[in-house]
Protein backbone atom coordinates (compact mmCIF):
# COMPACT_ATOMS: atom_id res chain seq x y z
CA UNK A 1 0.00 0.00 0.00
CA UNK A 2 3.05 2.38 0.71
CA UNK A 3 4.44 1.75 -2.68
CA UNK A 4 0.80 2.37 -4.40
CA UNK A 5 0.72 5.46 -2.57
CA UNK A 6 3.97 6.44 -3.43
CA UNK A 7 3.60 5.62 -7.08
CA UNK A 8 6.85 3.48 -6.64
CA UNK A 9 4.73 0.08 -7.16
CA UNK A 10 7.13 -1.61 -10.17
CA UNK A 11 5.03 -4.40 -12.49
CA UNK A 12 6.72 -7.39 -14.24
CA UNK A 13 4.62 -7.72 -17.20
CA UNK A 14 5.60 -11.22 -19.11
CA UNK A 15 3.57 -13.46 -21.20
CA UNK A 16 1.80 -16.41 -20.02
CA UNK A 17 -0.91 -18.59 -19.98
CA UNK A 18 -4.15 -16.82 -18.71
CA UNK A 19 -6.22 -19.83 -17.79
CA UNK A 20 -3.65 -21.31 -16.39
CA UNK A 21 -2.64 -18.57 -13.97
CA UNK A 22 -5.96 -18.92 -12.92
CA UNK A 23 -6.21 -23.00 -12.29
CA UNK A 24 -2.95 -22.26 -10.31
CA UNK A 25 -4.48 -19.46 -7.96
CA UNK A 26 -7.71 -21.92 -7.53
CA UNK A 27 -5.94 -24.76 -6.27
CA UNK A 28 -4.05 -22.06 -3.69
CA UNK A 29 -7.82 -21.38 -2.14
CA UNK A 30 -9.72 -25.39 -2.93
CA UNK A 31 -8.36 -27.43 -0.20
CA UNK A 32 -9.55 -24.31 2.36
CA UNK A 33 -12.84 -24.72 0.51
CA UNK A 34 -13.23 -28.14 0.76
CA UNK A 35 -12.62 -28.07 4.61
CA UNK A 36 -15.21 -25.53 4.62
CA UNK A 37 -17.96 -27.27 2.81
CA UNK A 38 -17.96 -24.72 -0.22
CA UNK A 39 -17.65 -25.84 -3.90
CA UNK A 40 -15.55 -23.08 -5.77
CA UNK A 41 -16.27 -23.08 -9.69
CA UNK A 42 -13.83 -22.35 -12.51
CA UNK A 43 -15.88 -21.42 -15.73
CA UNK A 44 -12.45 -20.13 -17.60
CA UNK A 45 -13.62 -20.12 -21.50
CA UNK A 46 -11.48 -22.15 -24.03
CA UNK A 47 -10.73 -19.18 -25.98
CA UNK A 48 -8.56 -17.56 -22.70
CA UNK A 49 -5.26 -16.79 -24.98
CA UNK A 50 -2.49 -18.87 -23.95
CA UNK A 51 -0.14 -15.75 -24.80
CA UNK A 52 -1.29 -13.46 -22.32
CA UNK A 53 0.98 -10.11 -21.60
CA UNK A 54 0.21 -8.86 -18.36
CA UNK A 55 1.73 -8.98 -14.39
CA UNK A 56 0.85 -12.70 -13.95
CA UNK A 57 2.03 -12.19 -10.09
CA UNK A 58 -0.21 -9.08 -9.38
CA UNK A 59 -3.03 -10.39 -11.33
CA UNK A 60 -2.57 -13.93 -9.07
CA UNK A 61 -2.73 -11.45 -5.90
CA UNK A 62 -6.26 -9.63 -6.96
CA UNK A 63 -7.71 -13.01 -7.72
CA UNK A 64 -6.85 -14.46 -4.53
CA UNK A 65 -8.15 -11.50 -2.81
CA UNK A 66 -10.97 -11.65 -3.68
CA UNK A 67 -11.38 -15.84 -4.14
CA UNK A 68 -10.78 -14.91 -0.05
CA UNK A 69 -13.06 -12.41 1.22
CA UNK A 70 -15.92 -14.84 -1.00
CA UNK A 71 -14.48 -17.35 1.49
CA UNK A 72 -14.84 -15.14 4.73
CA UNK A 73 -18.72 -14.12 3.80
CA UNK A 74 -19.90 -17.99 2.33
CA UNK A 75 -21.51 -20.21 4.31
CA UNK A 76 -21.15 -24.31 4.57
CA UNK A 77 -22.78 -25.43 1.53
CA UNK A 78 -22.41 -22.23 -0.64
CA UNK A 79 -20.94 -21.90 -3.93
CA UNK A 80 -17.80 -19.53 -5.15
CA UNK A 81 -17.66 -19.26 -8.95
CA UNK A 82 -14.12 -18.28 -10.56
CA UNK A 83 -15.25 -17.06 -14.17
CA UNK A 84 -13.43 -15.50 -16.83
CA UNK A 85 -14.02 -15.05 -20.60
CA UNK A 86 -13.15 -13.05 -23.68
CA UNK A 87 -15.42 -8.96 -22.40
CA UNK A 88 -18.29 -8.53 -24.32
CA UNK A 89 -18.55 -5.57 -27.13
CA UNK A 90 -15.01 -5.14 -26.36
CA UNK A 91 -11.22 -5.19 -27.85
CA UNK A 92 -10.82 -8.61 -28.12
CA UNK A 93 -7.21 -8.31 -26.48
CA UNK A 94 -9.24 -7.86 -23.34
CA UNK A 95 -10.78 -10.63 -20.56
CA UNK A 96 -13.50 -10.32 -17.75
CA UNK A 97 -12.41 -11.84 -14.72
CA UNK A 98 -15.27 -12.38 -12.34
CA UNK A 99 -15.27 -14.04 -8.30
CA UNK A 100 -19.18 -14.79 -7.44
CA UNK A 101 -20.39 -16.36 -4.28
CA UNK A 102 -23.50 -17.17 -2.79
CA UNK A 103 -22.58 -16.14 0.42
CA UNK A 104 -24.29 -13.34 2.96
CA UNK A 105 -23.94 -10.12 0.35
CA UNK A 106 -23.53 -6.78 1.71
CA UNK A 107 -26.17 -3.53 1.61
CA UNK A 108 -25.67 -0.59 -0.58
CA UNK A 109 -23.92 1.39 2.72
CA UNK A 110 -21.53 -1.22 2.78
CA UNK A 111 -20.63 -1.15 -0.63
CA UNK A 112 -19.97 2.37 -0.52
CA UNK A 113 -17.80 1.69 2.50
CA UNK A 114 -16.11 -1.09 0.76
CA UNK A 115 -13.07 0.17 -0.49
CA UNK A 116 -11.73 1.59 2.78
CA UNK A 117 -9.33 0.65 5.02
CA UNK A 118 -10.19 -2.72 7.40
CA UNK A 119 -14.22 -2.43 6.66
CA UNK A 120 -16.10 -4.60 8.61
CA UNK A 121 -19.00 -5.89 6.72
CA UNK A 122 -22.55 -5.89 8.69
CA UNK A 123 -25.51 -8.91 7.94
CA UNK A 124 -27.92 -11.02 9.64
CA UNK A 125 -26.71 -14.34 11.08
CA UNK A 126 -22.97 -13.09 11.67
CA UNK A 127 -22.63 -16.12 14.37
CA UNK A 128 -22.72 -18.67 11.23
CA UNK A 129 -19.61 -16.79 9.73
CA UNK A 130 -15.77 -16.31 10.41
CA UNK A 131 -15.45 -12.52 11.94
CA UNK A 132 -14.04 -10.95 9.09
CA UNK A 133 -12.98 -7.33 7.38
CA UNK A 134 -11.80 -7.23 4.55
CA UNK A 135 -8.95 -5.68 5.61
CA UNK A 136 -6.45 -3.72 3.03
CA UNK A 137 -6.49 -6.58 0.73
CA UNK A 138 -9.02 -5.39 -1.39
CA UNK A 139 -7.96 -1.85 -1.30
CA UNK A 140 -4.59 -2.75 -2.88
CA UNK A 141 -6.53 -4.91 -5.11
CA UNK A 142 -9.03 -2.12 -6.37
CA UNK A 143 -5.51 -0.01 -6.74
CA UNK A 144 -4.12 -3.06 -8.70
CA UNK A 145 -6.62 -3.68 -11.08
CA UNK A 146 -6.28 0.40 -12.04
CA UNK A 147 -2.64 -0.56 -12.77
CA UNK A 148 -3.56 -3.56 -15.31
CA UNK A 149 -7.14 -2.77 -17.07
CA UNK A 150 -7.63 -1.13 -19.94
CA UNK A 151 -8.31 3.15 -20.00
CA UNK A 152 -12.24 3.54 -19.62
CA UNK A 153 -12.76 0.64 -17.56
CA UNK A 154 -9.83 1.03 -14.17
CA UNK A 155 -11.79 -0.45 -11.41
CA UNK A 156 -13.27 -3.23 -9.65
CA UNK A 157 -17.28 -3.75 -10.43
CA UNK A 158 -19.10 -4.93 -7.43
CA UNK A 159 -23.02 -6.22 -7.63
CA UNK A 160 -23.96 -7.63 -4.34
CA UNK A 161 -27.79 -8.56 -2.80
CA UNK A 162 -27.88 -9.38 1.22
CA UNK A 163 -28.50 -12.84 1.85
CA UNK A 164 -27.98 -13.79 -2.01
CA UNK A 165 -24.23 -13.28 -2.67
CA UNK A 166 -22.13 -10.93 -4.35
CA UNK A 167 -19.95 -10.80 -7.27
CA UNK A 168 -16.51 -9.06 -8.19
CA UNK A 169 -15.73 -8.19 -11.34
CA UNK A 170 -13.06 -6.23 -13.55
CA UNK A 171 -11.38 -5.97 -16.97
CA UNK A 172 -7.94 -7.09 -17.72
CA UNK A 173 -6.01 -5.92 -21.12
CA UNK A 174 -3.94 -8.44 -22.89
CA UNK A 175 -1.00 -5.42 -23.23
CA UNK A 176 0.83 -6.94 -25.73
CA UNK A 177 4.30 -7.06 -26.15
CA UNK A 178 5.14 -3.10 -25.16
CA UNK A 179 8.16 -1.97 -24.08
CA UNK A 180 8.45 -1.51 -20.54
CA UNK A 181 8.81 1.96 -19.19
CA UNK A 182 12.61 2.56 -18.59
CA UNK A 183 13.68 3.26 -15.39
CA UNK A 184 15.37 6.79 -14.21
CA UNK A 185 18.71 6.80 -12.88
CA UNK A 186 16.59 7.75 -9.43
CA UNK A 187 14.64 4.44 -9.57
CA UNK A 188 17.71 2.20 -10.09
CA UNK A 189 19.42 3.61 -7.35
CA UNK A 190 16.54 2.61 -5.14
CA UNK A 191 16.04 -0.56 -6.82
CA UNK A 192 19.87 -0.99 -5.58
CA UNK A 193 19.54 0.21 -2.17
CA UNK A 194 16.40 -1.95 -1.65
CA UNK A 195 18.36 -4.97 -3.01
CA UNK A 196 21.12 -4.10 -0.28
CA UNK A 197 18.75 -3.67 2.34
CA UNK A 198 17.62 -7.55 1.80
CA UNK A 199 20.56 -8.88 2.09
CA UNK A 200 21.68 -6.67 5.02
CA UNK A 201 18.57 -7.37 6.98
CA UNK A 202 19.08 -11.56 6.22
CA UNK A 203 22.75 -11.09 7.70
CA UNK A 204 21.61 -9.84 10.90
CA UNK A 205 19.45 -12.67 11.25
CA UNK A 206 21.41 -14.66 14.26
CA UNK A 207 22.91 -18.20 13.86
CA UNK A 208 20.04 -19.62 15.45
CA UNK A 209 17.69 -18.85 12.30
CA UNK A 210 20.29 -21.28 10.36
CA UNK A 211 18.41 -24.19 9.95
CA UNK A 212 15.85 -22.88 8.31
CA UNK A 213 17.87 -21.65 5.53
CA UNK A 214 18.01 -23.58 2.04
CA UNK A 215 21.50 -25.69 2.37
CA UNK A 216 22.69 -23.65 -0.50
CA UNK A 217 22.55 -20.45 0.76
CA UNK A 218 24.96 -18.86 2.59
CA UNK A 219 25.23 -18.99 6.49
CA UNK A 220 23.43 -15.73 8.61
CA UNK A 221 26.09 -14.00 10.86
CA UNK A 222 24.82 -13.50 14.18
CA UNK A 223 23.96 -9.71 15.13
CA UNK A 224 23.33 -10.39 19.01
CA UNK A 225 27.01 -12.26 19.45
CA UNK A 226 30.08 -12.94 18.14
CA UNK A 227 30.16 -16.72 19.92
CA UNK A 228 29.84 -19.49 17.63
CA UNK A 229 26.18 -21.64 17.39
CA UNK A 230 27.03 -25.65 16.53
CA UNK A 231 26.17 -26.32 13.32
CA UNK A 232 22.41 -28.32 13.30
CA UNK A 233 22.04 -31.09 10.78
CA UNK A 234 18.22 -30.08 10.97
CA UNK A 235 17.18 -28.80 7.30
CA UNK A 236 13.61 -28.35 7.92
CA UNK A 237 11.76 -25.51 8.03
CA UNK A 238 11.52 -23.91 11.76
CA UNK A 239 8.96 -21.48 11.04
CA UNK A 240 5.38 -22.14 10.26
CA UNK A 241 2.20 -19.77 9.77
CA UNK A 242 -0.76 -20.38 10.64
CA UNK A 243 -3.80 -18.38 8.97
CA UNK A 244 -7.04 -18.72 6.86
CA UNK A 245 -6.53 -16.23 4.66
CA UNK A 246 -4.14 -17.26 1.62
CA UNK A 247 -3.29 -13.60 0.85
CA UNK A 248 -2.21 -13.34 4.77
CA UNK A 249 0.22 -16.20 3.93
CA UNK A 250 1.80 -15.42 0.99
CA UNK A 251 2.87 -12.01 2.16
CA UNK A 252 4.49 -14.04 5.21
CA UNK A 253 5.91 -16.54 3.11
CA UNK A 254 7.36 -13.32 0.80
CA UNK A 255 8.72 -11.78 3.43
CA UNK A 256 10.44 -14.96 4.82
CA UNK A 257 11.91 -16.11 1.43
CA UNK A 258 13.25 -12.74 1.00
CA UNK A 259 15.56 -13.51 3.53
CA UNK A 260 16.35 -17.41 2.43
CA UNK A 261 14.30 -18.26 5.22
CA UNK A 262 12.00 -21.98 4.81
CA UNK A 263 8.46 -22.07 6.34
CA UNK A 264 5.78 -24.18 6.15
CA UNK A 265 1.91 -22.83 6.64
CA UNK A 266 -1.28 -24.12 7.14
CA UNK A 267 -4.92 -22.90 6.82
CA UNK A 268 -6.55 -24.07 10.18
CA UNK A 269 -5.83 -24.69 14.18
CA UNK A 270 -6.54 -28.10 14.02
CA UNK A 271 -4.25 -28.28 10.59
CA UNK A 272 -1.22 -27.09 13.17
CA UNK A 273 -1.88 -29.23 15.64
CA UNK A 274 -1.03 -32.47 13.09
CA UNK A 275 1.63 -30.53 11.68
CA UNK A 276 3.03 -30.62 15.42
CA UNK A 277 2.36 -33.85 16.04
CA UNK A 278 3.81 -35.48 12.20
CA UNK A 279 6.75 -33.25 13.24
CA UNK A 280 7.76 -35.63 16.01
CA UNK A 281 8.40 -38.23 13.84
CA UNK A 282 12.04 -36.83 12.88
CA UNK A 283 11.48 -35.96 9.33
CA UNK A 284 14.74 -35.16 8.98
CA UNK A 285 16.93 -37.86 11.12
CA UNK A 286 18.23 -37.72 15.46
CA UNK A 287 18.76 -33.87 14.72
CA UNK A 288 15.20 -32.74 13.47
CA UNK A 289 14.22 -29.93 15.21
CA UNK A 290 10.29 -28.59 16.44
CA UNK A 291 9.67 -25.42 14.85
CA UNK A 292 11.25 -22.29 16.77
CA UNK A 293 8.36 -19.74 15.88
CA UNK A 294 5.02 -19.84 14.87
CA UNK A 295 3.08 -17.20 13.40
CA UNK A 296 -0.10 -17.39 14.79
CA UNK A 297 -3.30 -15.79 13.17
CA UNK A 298 -6.25 -15.18 15.92
CA UNK A 299 -9.29 -15.16 13.83
CA UNK A 300 -9.52 -18.89 11.98
CA UNK A 301 -12.88 -21.04 11.54
CA UNK A 302 -13.01 -23.79 13.87
CA UNK A 303 -10.06 -23.88 16.21
CA UNK A 304 -9.64 -19.89 16.31
CA UNK A 305 -6.30 -18.78 17.46
CA UNK A 306 -6.55 -18.82 21.04
CA UNK A 307 -7.70 -22.69 21.13
CA UNK A 308 -5.34 -23.67 18.80
CA UNK A 309 -2.30 -21.68 21.26
CA UNK A 310 -4.09 -23.63 24.22
CA UNK A 311 -3.92 -26.92 22.93
CA UNK A 312 -0.18 -26.68 21.71
CA UNK A 313 0.87 -25.15 25.10
CA UNK A 314 -0.93 -28.67 26.92
CA UNK A 315 1.02 -30.61 24.22
CA UNK A 316 3.88 -28.64 25.68
CA UNK A 317 3.49 -29.58 29.44
CA UNK A 318 2.72 -33.03 28.91
CA UNK A 319 5.89 -33.65 26.47
CA UNK A 320 4.41 -34.45 23.35
CA UNK A 321 5.89 -31.69 21.78
CA UNK A 322 8.74 -29.35 22.34
CA UNK A 323 8.65 -25.80 23.98
CA UNK A 324 8.30 -23.14 20.95
CA UNK A 325 7.78 -19.50 20.96
CA UNK A 326 4.37 -19.16 19.48
CA UNK A 327 3.71 -15.45 18.28
CA UNK A 328 -0.29 -14.04 17.60
CA UNK A 329 -1.45 -11.64 15.24
CA UNK A 330 -4.12 -10.02 14.72
CA UNK A 331 -6.33 -6.96 12.86
CA UNK A 332 -7.66 -6.24 16.44
CA UNK A 333 -6.90 -3.29 18.21
CA UNK A 334 -9.21 -2.92 20.63
CA UNK A 335 -6.67 -3.98 24.96
CA UNK A 336 -8.99 -6.53 25.80
CA UNK A 337 -9.06 -8.59 22.68
CA UNK A 338 -5.07 -8.65 22.41
CA UNK A 339 -5.28 -9.45 26.46
CA UNK A 340 -7.40 -12.58 25.92
CA UNK A 341 -5.12 -13.24 23.09
CA UNK A 342 -1.88 -12.85 25.27
CA UNK A 343 -3.60 -15.24 27.78
CA UNK A 344 -3.64 -17.86 26.13
CA UNK A 345 -0.17 -18.72 26.23
CA UNK A 346 1.69 -16.64 23.56
CA UNK A 347 4.82 -15.04 23.63
CA UNK A 348 4.08 -11.74 21.74
CA UNK A 349 1.39 -10.79 20.05
CA UNK A 350 1.80 -7.94 16.74
CA UNK A 351 -0.67 -6.04 15.03
CA UNK A 352 -1.21 -6.37 11.24
CA UNK A 353 -0.90 -5.60 8.85
CA UNK A 354 3.05 -7.11 9.11
CA UNK A 355 6.70 -5.93 7.98
CA UNK A 356 9.38 -7.25 6.52
CA UNK A 357 11.47 -5.06 9.58
CA UNK A 358 8.92 -6.38 12.39
CA UNK A 359 9.73 -10.20 11.68
CA UNK A 360 13.35 -9.32 11.32
CA UNK A 361 13.66 -8.09 15.03
CA UNK A 362 11.38 -10.71 16.12
CA UNK A 363 13.53 -13.45 14.60
CA UNK A 364 16.54 -11.22 16.57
Amino acid sequence: MSQIKQKKLRLAFQTGDLKETLKGIAQLIELQAKKKGIDLVLELDPELPKNFFTDHMRLSQIVLNLLSNAMKFTKEGGIIKLIAAPAENSASSWVEITVEDSGVGMSQEDMNRLFSSYTHIKFEGREAIDPASVGLGLNISSNLVELLAPKGHPSLNVRSTPNKGSSFSFILENKGEHPITQQSEEEEEDDSNNSNRSVQIAEELPETIRPVLYSKLHTLESSNSDSEVPEISCVCPQILIVDDNPFNVMAFETILSSFNIKSESVYAGSSAIEKLLRRGNKRCGKDCKAYSVIFMDQEMPGMNGSETVREIRRLEREGVVPEMRIIGCTAHQAKEEVEKFLESGLDKCIHKPISAQLIKSLLQ
